[in-house]
């Protein structure tokens, strides 16, 4: 919960500066981190901030954390993810992985999580323009169930268990996509995003399997 609500927090702050989005957090004053995690009343704080969060705001990261994760399978497949909030709508996320330095801008829409943005240079676009940007890809889409698909992806499973360097994760979401030799499968877990990705292909000789997964969260 504690996660929850900082991210609300950060995103709600940020939001008020430059666009009127819908309210998500709770009827809760706070000046800074320090005086919401001394409240008495924490555990009733951070259960509403949940409460009132949008189910597809809970598959991104906080405000401000970088996230590392480590790779098997190729040189490339260990990276790290910078997450900021730019509105509590729209989500910008930085990944290097030693080779690439790649920016993605994601809209939060009441029906699903919209990429709008992907290259090598950092946008400098204003919240109108991003609010006017085509759809690249969805990312997800409600409902959460399995069967649900969106473009190329389909939930597979709703309730699988995941374990990662960073923790055992339980009740995580599996969507997956499917080509002639390649299955991608992508792990998402309520208050964290992303927390593990693998690609599977068949070769000649053999299966081969590309994975990313969650070892580290730095906050600032």
């Amino acid at each position: 919960m504690k996660y929850v609500y900082l991210l609300l927090l950060c995103c709600v702050l940020t939001a008020c500066s430059n666009v009127e989005e819908s309210q998500l957090h709770a009827d809760i004053t706070a000046t800074s981190k320090e005086a919401i995690e001394n409240s008495k009343d924490l555990a009733a704080a951070y259960a509403n901030a949940y409460e009132h969060a949008s189910p597809l705001q809970l598959f991104f990261k906080e405000h401000e954390t970088k996230a590392t994760f480590v790779g098997e399978g190729n040189e490339f497949a260990s990276f790290s993810e910078e997450t900021v909030w730019l509105t509590d709508h729209i989500v910008q996320t930085s990944i290097d992985n030693g080779g690439v330095f790649m920016y993605s801008v994601y809209r939060i829409t009441d029906e699903a999580i919209e990429l709008v943005y992907e290259g090598v240079t950092e946008p400098t676009m204003t919240v109108g323009d991003i609010a006017k940007l085509p759809v690249i890809e969805l990312y997800l889409a409600l409902p959460i169930e399995q069967g649900t698909s969106f473009g190329a992806w389909t939930i597979t499973d709703v309730n699988s268990t995941v374990d990662t360097p960073f923790k055992r994760f339980t009740d995580v979401i599996e969507v997956m996509k499917e080509t002639d030799d390649t299955k991608s499968y992508r792990y998402f877990a309520p208050g964290f995003g992303l927390i593990k990705q693998v690609e599977s292909m068949e070769t000649n000789e053999n299966l081969l399997e590309i994975s990313s997964s969650l070892e580290e969260i730095l906050y600032k």
